[in-house]
């Protein structure tokens, strides 16, 4: 099964009072059900997203996460981005990529156009 793998910073977020958590959480959801991506499996802040449907599990997982590149508020909060393509049975890992390396370029405000 394929996952991302999603934590924001709430701390910080509930901290800055710029955002609504729940509304960044609803931005999300919304973004990846267009491509019926759906939250599998929640632990603490930590949110495992799924597509278990057809041939197009892995592109449109990587479709529906590649937007989050360029919201500011989004790479400003974002604490964990992980891909993860994981046995169906056994549990084990085949693959897990952080998207921090070359995704995340962190903004010094959430949104910087505003200051």
């Amino acid at each position: 099964m394929l996952f991302f793998i999603i934590e924001l910073d709430e701390e910080r977020i509930k901290k800055d009072g710029i955002i609504n958590l729940e509304k960044a959480y609803e931005c999300i959801d919304d973004t990846f059900s267009q491509r019926d991506v759906t939250l599998y499996h929640k632990k603490g802040s930590i949110r495992f997203y799924t597509r278990n449907i057809d041939k197009h599990d892995f592109e449109y997982l990587w479709m529906v996460n590649s937007p989050f590149r360029n919201v500011s508020w989004f790479q400003y909060y974002i604490k964990t981005w992980t891909f993860m393509d994981v046995d169906d049975e056994t549990g084990v890992v085949f693959e897990e990529e952080s998207l921090f390396l070359h995704w995340v370029k962190r903004p010094k405000s959430p949104f910087p156009n505003k200051e």
